[in-house]
Formats: C-alpha cells, sequence, structure tokens
C-alpha cells in the first residue's frame, strides 16, 4: 500500500479532533461518578461502603452509566464517520454512499458489547479509586479523632477534590485509546459495506505510526499485511481484527496510535 503514510496522517489529524471532544465528555462522565458518590455519603452509611459483602452501595452510586452514553456517542459518531469516509475512498462510483443509521447502529452495538469490558473495568477503577480515598480520610479522621459528622464531611469533600485531577489524565488516555478503536472498527464496517454493494473482495491493512513509543508487536503486525478482511492479526500473544480491537488486552491497545486502511484485491 503505497499510501499508507499518508491514510495514517489523515487519520491522526481526524482523530485529533475526535479526541477533544471526547477528552472533555469523558472527563464530565468520570467527575460525574464521583460527584454521585459524594452526595450519598452520609454520618451513618459511610461505613457500609467499605464492607467488602456488601457492594451494592457503590454498584448504585458509583455507576457505569455516565461512562456508557459516552462510549456510545463516541462510537455511534466516530465510527460511522470513518466507515463512511472507508466506504467512499475505495467506491468506484461517482455518486458516493452513506449508510450513516445502519452504521450507527452497528458501532452503538459494538459499544455495548465488544467495548463493553473496558466500560466496566473503567467503573471499576472509579470504585476503588474511591474506596482508596474513603480509607485515607477514615485514617486522618481517626487520628484526629473527628466525630461521623466531620468525617463523612470530609470524605464528600475529598471524593471530589482527590478524584478531579486523576480523571483530567484518566479521561486523555480513554478518549484516545477509544476514538482509535472506533475510527478503525468503523473503517471496518465501511469496507464491509463496500463488499456487500459493490461486490468487491477487500484485504486489509495494519499501520504503525513508526517512532520510539511504537510497540515492536505493533510493527510486526504492520509487516503482515496485506490480509483478508475477516482475518485477525497476530498481535504478540493476540488475536486482533484491527488496532484497538478489545481482544488485544489492554498492553497493546492503550495509547495505540495505529491505523488499519483497505484496499480492493478483486471482484466477486
Amino acid at each position: 500500500m503505497n499510501d499508507k503514510d499518508i491514510i495514517l496522517k489523515f487519520s491522526e489529524r481526524r482523530r485529533k479532533n475526535y479526541e477533544r471532544l471526547y477528552n472533555a465528555k469523558m472527563r464530565r462522565a468520570l467527575n460525574e461518578q464521583f460527584a454521585t458518590l459524594a452526595a450519598a455519603i452520609e454520618p451513618d452509611n459511610y461505613m457500609v461502603v467499605l464492607n467488602p459483602q456488601n457492594t451494592l452501595f457503590l454498584d448504585r452510586y458509583v455507576s457505569a452509566a455516565p461512562v456508557a452514553k459516552v462510549f456510545e456517542s463516541l462510537y455511534s459518531t466516530v465510527g460511522s464517520d470513518f466507515a463512511r469516509q472507508e466506504y467512499n475512498r475505495l467506491s468506484s462510483k461517482s455518486v458516493k454512499y452513506s449508510a450513516e443509521d445502519s452504521w450507527r447502529a452497528r458501532m452503538r452495538d459494538y459499544a455495548a458489547t465488544e467495548a463493553g469490558k473496558r466500560i466496566s473495568s473503567i467503573t471499576r477503577s472509579s470504585r476503588k479509586i474511591a474506596l482508596d480515598i474513603i480509607r485515607e480520610v477514615l485514617v486522618e479522621s481517626t487520628n484526629e479523632g473527628l466525630g461521623a459528622i466531620e468525617t463523612a464531611a470530609n470524605i464528600r469533600r475529598a471524593l471530589v477534590a482527590e478524584s478531579v485531577p486523576m480523571n483530567q489524565w484518566r479521561a486523555l488516555r480513554i478518549a484516545r485509546t477509544e476514538v482509535m478503536t472506533a475510527s478503525n472498527v468503523g473503517t471496518y464496517e465501511g469496507a464491509k459495506e463496500l463488499e456487500k454493494t459493490e461486490g468487491v473482495t477487500l484485504e486489509k491493512f495494519w499501520i504503525a505510526a513508526h517512532d520510539d513509543r511504537t510497540r515492536d508487536t505493533h510493527i510486526d503486525a504492520e509487516q503482515q499485511s496485506p490480509i483478508a478482511l475477516d482475518d485477525k492479526f497476530l498481535v504478540g500473544d493476540y488475536e486482533m481484527a484491527c488496532p484497538g480491537d478489545p481482544a488485544g488486552g489492554a498492553e497493546e491497545v492503550i495509547n495505540c496510535r495505529c491505523t488499519m486502511a483497505t484496499e480492493v484485491k478483486g471482484f466477486n
């Protein structure tokens, strides 16, 4: 693929705009998780949060819903954009095609299923951070001899004050990773649509960003290109359909900057 550098740079520019948008949205979602928990803390209930046998309190007040809402928006918006772009880039027809509703629906489903494990993981991390903050406040309150009312007030303040700076870097990392995944899955969806509507056979390419931050496993995946559209790249210990594929595990996905592109191989 001779124009892979052009495709990579073009994809990076488009993804940067989405990263800024969804970094802000994800930061608000994460902050909402902690603010909701903080508002629920009372002098007579904060010890319940620390009981490992009773997770209902945290499950209720550190909900996955705010994060899931951002994921749904991100995947449907970014994914359908990249699907449309890939389809139209390869289409031989002068009148370009858009299956916007179909792409959005498939990407929303992907966010809820394939990427759903990430939503759960992010929420578990929020709950763990919240527990650590509460335990820290309790130690300080015990050392200072504070009562339940003061302790609860300190927990509420700490949950908000300490989570905000952490959520800044968490949101940035999540936005980068999910925009990258959504863009590549969207590219795949656009390619599949082209195979169906124009009767062509496509092959796909893994395009790595070559610098000192690039994983060796991703350079190796690039060297496996091209492969059939529905085949998998062997990336380290994982089989991945594209960069960002949740099947790759955190070590092959977080902060990845690779791009997938496709090319017409022949006609059916």
